[in-house]
């Protein structure tokens, strides 16, 4: 159960820690906890997603762990793109459900102030282009507790957050608010995806069609790159620079009318 597994890792992360996360059940725990206990909840598009969870690499423990979703159309890491995320903050009193960014490439490129500044136009640009979200979940800023760390990855995440919703680990939700919260976000995240994603491109849902978010997978994918292509202003341009500005279908002269 998502409430369990939660609670489990909220309870225990902090003493682990101590420990070495080699030998640590915790930490083995974390590291199933993806693809064992949030992927049998996902029904629809089960397997069409990646999921990831980690709590460090090497022997270093992550002063954050983190169970992911990823759309592999997207990215198949979170050093990049987008994606929903479980994040713990470093106190283990409060765990996010986000709709959150990769923030290691954007950082590397950046350097960190201005990766911060860009990841928070990226998130505000999420919520423009699935206003949707506001029937469920909630733009306030998280609360990592990164004051407490000395890496860079919470401040990083903080920002990196589009939208989702806070639990607090003295009272986690029952399991059915929790498996419908990450129904709602994942329907967001792949209806983010076919809208054009980040493509800042690719404006307006004008030809959107009105049941899109029921459509089929593969049927959404068609849809999304149809959009790529027409709905991209840089494809007209090249086309009227090729072809000029007579309509081919009845003649009218557009660049002398």
């Amino acid at each position: 159960m998502i409430s369990k597994a939660l609670t489990k890792i909220s309870a225990g992360y902090i003493e682990a820690k101590t420990g070495s996360m080699k030998i640590s059940a915790l930490a083995a725990f974390i590291r199933s906890a993806s693809k064992e206990i949030i992927k049998p909840k996902v029904k629809k598009n089960k397997e069409h997603f990646n999921y990831r969870s980690s709590c460090g690499q090497h022997a270093n423990w992550a002063d954050v762990p983190w169970i992911a979703v990823l759309d592999p159309e997207i990215t198949t890491s979170t050093m990049r793109g987008y994606y929903v995320v479980f994040l713990f903050s470093i106190d283990m009193k409060r765990v996010y459900l986000s709709l959150n960014q990769g923030i290691t490439y954007l950082k590397d490129e950046l350097g960190e102030p201005a990766a911060i500044n860009e990841l928070k136009r990226r998130a505000s640009f999420i919520r423009d282009r699935i206003k949707e979200y506001k029937d469920s979940f909630s733009y306030e800023a998280i609360d990592l507790s990164a004051n407490l760390s000395t890496s860079h990855r919470p401040k990083l995440y903080e920002p990196g957050h589009a939208f989702g919703r806070k639990y607090e680990v003295n009272n986690i939700p029952d399991e059915q608010i929790l498996v419908n919260d990450l129904k709602k976000i994942l329907e967001l995240y792949l209806l983010l995806t076919h809208r054009g994603g980040l493509d800042s491109n690719l404006t307006g849902t004008d030809f959107e069609p009105e049941n899109l978010k029921d459509q089929p997978l593969e049927e959404r994918k068609r849809y999304r790159r149809h959009r790529s292509i027409e709905r991209n202003p840089q494809t007209s341009k090249i086309v009227k620079k090729e072809r000029g500005y007579i309509c081919e279908a009845c003649g009218f002269d557009f660049k002398k009318i």
